[in-house]
């Protein structure tokens, strides 16, 4: 359980997660919930929720591992890299299951700017403003469709969504931790 957001802006793309780990029952730990490749032509930054963090794991690591071999010169590219990767891992259609094994977003950096994209297991759609995945998915929409501003800069939107997480550590039960966020300029 956790919150991970992505909020685009004029400037770049930031993604932000908290650190609770949390197994039901059983334990609550810290973790490192965004990770980042850096390739010759994009850079990208992943967050993810979900029940399963392995699974979540193995789609972040076969989506790097396909970037290693063959990085994409464009945006279309990198669709059609992305519709591959979960085509392959997730042979079945995801509706209509009632929740998705794996939530993503993904911040992507190429020659052509920033995009923000959203993943829950097999579908994927880009984000043209923000989004939130995870436990605290509604608060955190809630709060950002107040705050947002596609003019923000990046220090501006960093506030933002230091305030949304903050609030969903302290009133979403499988929320909490540290702050991670992640600031990809354009």
């Amino acid at each position: 359980m956790t919150i991970a957001a992505g909020y685009l802006c004029d400037t770049g793309v930031i993604l932000c997660a908290d650190t609770q780990e949390t197994i039901q029952g059983y334990v609550k730990t810290s973790t490192e919930k965004i990770t980042v490749f850096e390739g010759k032509t994009c850079t990208m930054a992943f967050a993810g929720a979900g029940n399963n963090g392995v699974q979540i794991d193995m789609v972040i690591q076969e989506i790097c591992d396909e970037l290693r071999e063959e990085e994409p010169l464009s945006l279309m590219g990198f669709k059609v890299l992305l519709h591959n990767v979960l085509d392959r891992l997730f042979p079945q259609p995801h509706y209509p299951k009632n929740d998705p094994q794996v939530e993503l977003l993904i911040a992507l950096r190429e020659n052509c700017g920033t995009h923000l994209f959203v993943v829950y297991d097999n579908v994927f759609a880009e984000v043209l403003e923000f989004d939130c995945v995870g436990i605290g998915v509604l608060l955190g929409k809630s709060m950002l469709q107040r705050y947002y501003r596609r003019s923000h800069t990046l220090i501006e939107s960093y506030i933002v969504l230091a305030y949304v997480l903050h609030h969903a550590k302290r009133w979403i039960d499988g929320c909490g931790g540290r702050s991670d966020i992640f600031l990809l300029p354009n």
